[in-house]
């Protein structure tokens, strides 16, 4: 059965996940890495070496500054959270 055929609307649910699946923006990825630090009790520094990278590159992301795949997954490494949770 074609439910667009009959003017039915695709589900509020559908359309909430989708959105969902959208790629993250860096202004998204900021805040919820900025969240997840102050969760884990986690600074700059401490995150930084955690995941191997420097605290200006941790400074930056935080920024909404773009970053690398890699950088991404070290960080999500780091706060124990798999890597799709920042893209």
């Amino acid at each position: 059965m074609d439910t667009e055929a009959k003017g039915t609307r695709t589900p509020a649910c559908y359309l909430k996940r989708k959105n969902q699946e959208r790629e993250m923006t860096n202004e998204d990825r900021a805040v919820k890495i900025r969240f997840l630090m102050v969760e884990r009790k986690m600074s700059i520094v401490k995150l930084a070496a955690a995941a191997g990278v420097s605290k200006n590159t941790i400074c930056n992301i935080r920024d909404g500054k773009n970053v690398t795949m890699t950088t991404l997954t070290k960080i999500a490494d780091a706060l124990n959270i798999s890597p799709t949770m920042l893209v």
